[in-house]
């Protein structure tokens, strides 16, 4: 369980994406170490099973046990007990992409999470600031200027 979490967290990845890694996905011997997301896990309705679902194609898990991302997000409830009742596996996404748009920027932290739009990491998985930026120096400048400018 800890190694899914430390997936999720040092990369942002979804649940369903962590519980259909394999060891081929990981080059370890790069610098930084790479995760490949080429699968995830899906339950498919009527089936009566999980299958590791590959971008190009649904197929049966290739070997190993699917572990169920419900199943896992049952087991992390039981886990985290009521001290952490809050954070659950998007928790993980949001501190990825909120730590990583604060170094960086939304778009990098949007691509880091695999989304499409930067608007939708903003909306769903960025913390917005508690405090504003200090943007007193551009205000400072900025009325500098005349001061009847109130109304034009």
């Amino acid at each position: 369980m800890l190694d899914v979490a430390d997936l999720n967290l040092g990369s942002g990845v979804r649940p369903g994406e962590a519980a259909a890694a394999v060891w081929d996905q990981f080059d370890l011997a790069a610098t930084p170490a790479m995760f490949t997301v080429s699968a995830t896990v899906v339950r498919l309705a009527g089936k009566g099973g999980l299958f590791r679902q590959e971008w190009a194609k649904t197929e049966a898990g290739r070997g190993g046990v699917l572990c169920d991302p419900h199943n896992f997000n049952r087991t992390w409830r039981d886990a985290r007990g009521t001290l952490y009742h809050d954070v659950t596996q998007y928790t993980f996404l949001k501190t990825v992409a909120t730590l990583i748009s604060e170094a960086s920027d939304s778009k990098t932290a949007a691509r880091q999470l695999g989304s499409s739009r930067e608007g939708i990491t903003e909306r769903h998985y960025m913390a917005s600031p508690a405090q504003a930026p200090d943007s007193s120096a551009v205000l400072q400048r900025d009325s500098a200027g005349p001061a009847d400018t109130v109304g034009r």
